[in-house]
């Protein structure tokens, strides 16, 4: 498989990722984030026409949507914390496009941990159900 080929493959499987994150097992949602990020964040852009950008924007504007809908006792602790978390995440794509080759992996690694987080804030609500 060619590498452009590969990137396609893990931007593909990314927004799909995105668009059903809180339907999945939380562990193979993080461990495809893990391939897109360590194999994508090299071949960086112009932040704005970033694939991956682009994802995590949309997954951004996905949890506006879905928290909307929070009753009142989770929208405002819960729901603040995933919103506060995909902004995080889309920032540190932005950071991490105008870091050095050398300290990209730093800003990959804030990346990484912030999918975490919010992650776990994501499997909280499933596991609410709110």
């Amino acid at each position: 498989m060619f590498r452009s080929e590969a990137i396609t493959l893990a931007l593909t499987s990314l927004t799909v990722l995105f668009s059903v994150a809180f339907v999945l097992e939380p562990s193979s949602v993080l461990s495809h984030l893990r391939f897109v990020f360590n194999n994508l964040l090299i071949y960086m852009a112009r932040y704005d026409y970033l694939p991956i950008f682009k994802s995590a924007y949309t997954l951004c504007l996905n949890i506006y949507k879905i928290t909307r809908n929070f009753n009142r006792e989770y929208k405002y602790t819960l729901g603040e914390r995933m919103k506060e978390t995909s902004h995080r995440i889309v920032d540190l794509i932005i950071d991490t496009n105008s870091m050095g080759n050398d300290i990209k992996p730093v800003g990959i690694a804030k990346i990484l941990l912030e999918t975490e987080r919010l992650r776990i804030y994501s499997r909280i609500a499933c596991d609410l159900k709110v």
